[in-house]
């Protein structure tokens, strides 16, 4: 573990490609102290062992379902679309001015997330990861052919026997508090559990976001644990509430609400 890594997280599968039995995690200074107890006791470092056991974050396989570039998800009142080049100047103005309401939720910014040009260049980037079906950072606008009004992202999909990916969203302060984040959080959940073919979302929000809460409460997330010091938000490392929905959830969900 290398220092400034605050957590560290294990997924493994069996010679025979079966899930292992949870999820390891250690944060940065329990690993610290862990190894000053050994060094004080005389003992030393051992590997971490799981018997026929094979470490892997992402395995290789047949090709995966994808959403193509030009894809809109539509719904009554927003939609979610791939990012363009002609989304930076748009996208600066709304993060700049939602800045401070951002502030408390979301890791510090870098100046360049201000800038027109390295946004842009930034958008070409996740153009690419949608294409290589890695992230899926949709741009959320006011209705199919709107301006941008936030983004909702469904990031670092896992594939293999894993199938899953981590759920982030914000909204422009001029546009909070109408359920607009709701229904794009839906849209993405659509996708995620349609087109995309993936088994799992999950989500991490910290316990006083109430607005993020909501929205997850209402998309019907369900609350899994919480993970101490799990995001520098704000400069600090924050402790987060960690959410998940699986496909079936998703499915049973749509047939409880027709």
């Amino acid at each position: 573990m290398q220092n400034g890594r605050e957590n560290a997280f294990v997924h493994w599968t069996n010679s025979a490609g079966a899930p292992g039995e949870g999820c390891l995690g250690i944060t940065y200074d329990r690993w610290t102290r862990r190894i000053g107890d050994l060094a004080g006791s005389g003992g030393g470092l051992a590997p971490l062992r799981a018997p026929d056991w094979a470490l892997s974050s992402r395995l290789s396989g047949p090709a995966m379902p994808f959403l193509p570039l030009e894809t809109v998800l539509a719904g009554e009142r927003v939609a979610l679309r791939s990012p363009r080049a002609s989304d930076a100047k748009r996208l600066v103005e709304i993060r700049s001015r939602s800045r401070h309401f951002l502030s408390p939720w979301v890791s510090v910014p870098s100046p360049e997330e201000f800038e027109v040009e390295a946004t842009r260049a930034r958008l070409a980037q996740e153009r690419h990861d949608f294409r290589g079906d890695r992230h899926y950072k949709f741009v959320l606008t006011d209705g199919p052919t709107g301006p941008a009004i936030g983004r909702v992202s469904l990031s670092q999909v896992f594939r293999g026997v894993f199938q899953n990916a981590y759920l982030g969203y914000w909204i422009d302060v001029e546009y909070k508090g109408r359920g607009l984040m709701t229904e794009g959080v839906r849209l993405a959940l659509d996708a995620a559990f349609g087109p995309l073919g993936l088994h799992r979302v999950q989500a991490a929000i910290m316990p006083h976001n109430e607005p993020s809460l909501a929205v997850a409460s209402k998309v019907g997330m369900r609350l899994e644990g919480r993970a101490e010091r799990y995001l520098q938000i704000a400069g600090a490392w924050q402790d987060h509430l960690l959410f998940a929905i699986t496909a079936e959830e998703w499915t049973a969900r749509g047939r409880r609400l027709r």
